[in-house]
């Protein structure tokens, strides 16, 4: 399950779960030289794309989450105080949905060069469909 779990974390990056979670800075901030001035409004998915933290943030490469990730570089769930109370239950829903879907079917997509833009997040240009069957039918 940990490698799958990574699989899990990585589409997490790539496309996370809630975009909207903009947080307001209620005071000036000094970060590393930066001002974050009182009153302006953030979101965390772009950090998911910093290359600071992910090289090639565009690839799928779920093999990046075997090592430690930036503290906040990756928060698909909130963190600190803010973190998400039903995470643990998501995250075993993610396992549990990936292993029945691998173990149980074979799937694959229609349209294997489809081209995928960022707008802001990975949108394929056709819906990205896929056949899905029984492996036990």
């Amino acid at each position: 399950m940990k490698y799958t779990w990574q699989v899990g974390r990585e589409s997490m990056r790539m496309f996370p779960p809630i975009i909207g979670s903009f947080r307001k800075a209620i005071t000036d901030i000094e970060h590393e030289g930066l001002t974050i001035p009182r009153g302006w409004k953030g979101q965390h998915m772009g950090q998911h794309y910093n290359e600071e933290y992910f090289k090639e943030p565009l690839s799928f490469n779920p093999s990046r989450f075997e090592e430690a990730i930036a503290p906040y570089a990756f928060v698909p769930f909130g963190g600190g105080p803010r973190l998400c109370a039903g995470y643990q239950l998501a995250k075993l829903n993610i396992l549990i949905f990936v292993h029945y879907v691998v173990t149980q079917y074979d799937w694959f997509l229609l349209h294997p060069e489809e081209p995928v833009t960022m707008d802001p997040l990975p949108y394929p240009s056709l819906g990205m469909p896929i056949k899905i069957s029984s492996k036990y039918a």
